[in-house]
This record gives C-alpha cells, structure tokens and sequence, in this order.
C-alpha cells in the first residue's frame, strides 16, 4: 500500500514539475510577443528622445522582467526540475521572484507618482508625501515578503504548502 501512495505521490509530483515548465515557457513567450510587437514604438518613443526618469523606469521594467523572465525559465527547467528539493532552495527561488516583483511594482509606483507630482506642479509637500508613501510601501512588501518566505513550508518541488499569516497584507 506504502508503494502505491508513493508512486502516486511521485506522479503528482512531475505532473507539478511538468506544469510549472510549461507556464514558465509560455510567460516566456507572451513576454517575447509582448516585446517585438511594440519594439518599433520603443525606437520611436523611448530611443530616440534624451532619457529622463520616466524613460528609464520603463527601459528598466521591460528588460528586467525579460531577464527575469528568462532566468525563471532556466531555473524551473534546470535546477528546480527535479524531486526532493531542499527547503532553503525553495526559500532562495521564492526570495528571487519576490525580489523581481518588488522591483518591478516600484518602477511603476515611480512612474505613477511622478505623474501625480506633475500634476499638482511639482509642489514639494506632494513630492514628500509621494516619497514617503513609496518608502514606507516598499518596507512593509519587504518585511512581510521576507517574512513570508521562510514561514511557508514547501514540498519536494518547492511547491508552497500552505501561506504565511503575512501574506494577508497582500490582499
């Protein structure tokens, strides 16, 4: 009886592994289709005007997330490919994702509160207020985040089992 629960156990396992690299690849491809289908704006739009703020935010949002993406690609098919991972590898590739997300939500943040600042003329209280919000937002992701990260116990595919009370925050 032990056999057969674990061999059913085993083929829920790489039906997971299986899953998991199948969306990475087509994440990979959306992002791919994403990037050739605007790249002629980006020349017109981006490229060829003096880089500003605004400009580099979203030079860093496009290509980051397409490293990123690409880096989750090689990871879920190459280290995190296989049955019986060790918990801090889970950590570790749960840390990088976090990681990524949070810098891409505050490349937007940015954007976006840089146009708030511009609409209220660049009046210095809104750019305090807009400056404080970003940071105390990005330390509270942070520390929950971090939080989250280790209180979550994984499976042998690094899958999470359950979430963190923290993740609440997360809405």
């Amino acid at each position: 009886m032990d056999d057969i629960y674990k061999s059913a156990e085993h083929i829920a396992f790489l039906k997971s592994l299986v899953f998991r690299e199948r969306l990475a690849f087509a994440w990979l491809i959306i992002v791919v289709c994403e990037y050739l289908a605007t790249l002629r704006e980006e020349f017109t739009y981006i490229w060829r005007k003096p880089f500003n703020s605004v400009r580099f935010a979203y030079v860093f949002s496009r290509y980051f997330g397409l490293a990123v993406q690409s880096t989750n690609l090689y990871l879920v098919l190459g280290p995190l490919s296989r049955i019986g991972l060790r918990k801090h590898t889970c950590q570790q590739w749960f840390a990088f994702q976090l990681s990524a997300v949070l810098l891409l939500f505050a490349s937007l943040d940015f954007i976006l509160m840089l146009r708030i600042y511009a609409l209220y003329r660049k009046d210095h209280a809104i750019g305090a207020i807009l400056c404080i919000c970003f940071v105390a937002h990005v330390g509270v992701v942070s520390v929950y985040g971090r939080n989250s990260i280790y209180d979550v116990p994984y499976d042998a595919v690094c899958n999470a089992m359950s979430s963190a009370p923290g993740l609440l925050y997360f809405g």
